[in-house]
């Protein structure tokens, strides 16, 4: 947050949209910022590097599309602003979806990034291990179970994308074909195997932030727990 003094003394800034990971919510960006100039968003490009080459996630089939980005105001209203926001992003070519939630969908992000990190790590890395073992997926769909539940107790009740209910709409017997198809797969690689081998650092900080969460809910979340212990407090390879 150590920008937001900054921004806060540029008198021309009219709108400031903040995009990234964040799970203790925006009323920290308010201490230095009025609301009216504030919004959330999330650039949804996953990846990371192969040797010498960056590769990123931008589709998988004609017509689909990973590389968008998401965009919302701290009340859910959309207004003008929200609007001319998402028509300069589409006019370079980049798909932008309005939340009403934005807040929520981050954190929901969270629920579902934090166990798939940690069970990638978990099997050192290998999306194809992860595919192939059933105890590690049950243990993925439990995680992200147990970290929805922290959320729903503490007020966002809802899941964000719906495909989140998933995890929760799935019989436990079907949980392995199921994400064993999603780990198996070339966008799988790319958005959580690659991405994995950087975002350590910050997932850990987003999972302390995450622990504050869980001490309003007074719950526990074991199997989440066990997960982040998997992944490492630097980025494989930096200290070479």
């Amino acid at each position: 947050m150590a920008v937001c003094p900054v921004l806060a003394h540029n008198e021309h800034l009219e709108n400031i949209l903040f995009l990234g990971n964040d799970v203790s919510g925006f009323h920290h960006y308010l201490d230095h910022l009025p609301a009216d100039k504030v919004l959330l968003g999330f650039p949804g490009a996953g990846g990371g590097w192969e040797g010498a080459n960056l590769v990123i996630m931008d589709q998988e089939k004609p017509n689909t599309h990973y590389g968008g980005i998401y965009i919302g105001e701290l009340d859910g209203v959309v207004r003008e602003r929200t609007v001319q926001i998402k028509n300069l992003f589409e006019a370079a070519g980049i798909k932008v979806s309005i939340e009403r939630n934005m807040d929520g969908w981050l954190k929901y992000h969270f629920a579902f990034m934090a166990p798939t990190t940690g069970v990638t790590f978990k099997k050192g890395g290998e999306l194809h291990a992860v595919a192939s073992d059933k105890q590690a997926i049950h243990q993925y769909c439990r995680a992200c179970r147990e970290a929805g539940n922290v959320l729903r107790a503490v007020g966002y009740r809802r899941r964000q994308p719906a495909v989140f209910n998933l995890y929760y709409w799935l019989p436990r017997w079907l949980e392995p074909l199921v994400f064993k198809k999603l780990f198996d797969s070339r966008s799988a690689e790319v958005r959580f195997g690659l991405h994995a081998r950087t975002v350590g650092p910050e997932l850990l900080e987003l999972a302390e932030e995450f622990a504050e969460l869980k001490a309003q809910a007074g719950m526990e979340t074991p199997n989440l727990d066990e997960l982040l212990d998997c992944v490492p407090r630097s980025r494989p390879g930096a200290d070479q």
